[in-house]
Formats: structure tokens, C-alpha cells, sequence
């Protein structure tokens, strides 16, 4: 599945979730710039999700984000997917992976 593809159920998940309630909202949660949005659904540009310069992600909201996707998805496809970066929390990274991981469990 391509990365566009992926991008519209991830918003989708959280939009059903009511945890996005639009795509501004969504592009500033994930920091895309908003007139980006559309070339990445078509799969013009690879999703890079940086949490620097957020504070305190629910863990509820990672798992369910992330978890969420890998529920859906194989693990190997979304990480091909999408890269994090998380230089102010690394460990951040380490918990979205598990998340992934743990998805089907």
C-alpha cells in the first residue's frame, strides 16, 4: 500500500477516534506543513512525523495512533512507511516501535 494511502487511514483512524477533528488539525498534530497534505496522499513526499518541540504525548494517544496503524497494517510496511524523529525525547521512538510491535498482541 502506498504511502498516500497509509497517510489517509492514519487521519481517518483518528478522525473515527474524534482525536483529529480536521486536516489542519491533523497537519499541525504531526507537523505537515498543510499545503503538503495533498502531495503526500498522492505519494509525492515521504512522511517524516517529528515530535520535537511537543511535550507529553498521551501514551493513550501513541498507542492508539500508532498501535492503530499496525493493526491494520504489517509492521515492515509501515516502517518503510514513516520515519520519526524525536531528537528531544529519543526514547520517544522506542516506545512508538513497541507500540507497533504490540499492536496484534
Amino acid at each position: 500500500m502506498s504511502i498516500g494511502k497509509r497517510l489517509t487511514e492514519l487521519y481517518n483512524l483518528l478522525s473515527e477516534k474524534n482525536i483529529v477533528k480536521n486536516k489542519q488539525n491533523f497537519c499541525e498534530m504531526f507537523g505537515i506543513d498543510k499545503s503538503n497534505f495533498s502531495r503526500y496522499t498522492r505519494d509525492e513526499l515521504k512522511l517524516v512525523i517529528d515530535f520535537d518541540g511537543g511535550y507529553g504525548y498521551a501514551t493513550s494517544f501513541l498507542e492508539e495512533a500508532f498501535g492503530g496503524l499496525a493493526r491494520k497494517y504489517d509492521e515492515k510496511e509501515i516502517k518503510e512507511v514513516l520515519e520519526f524523529k524525536s531528537d528531544d525525547e529519543p526514547s520517544l521512538i522506542f516506545d512508538i516501535i513497541d507500540y507497533i510491535k504490540n499492536a496484534r498482541n
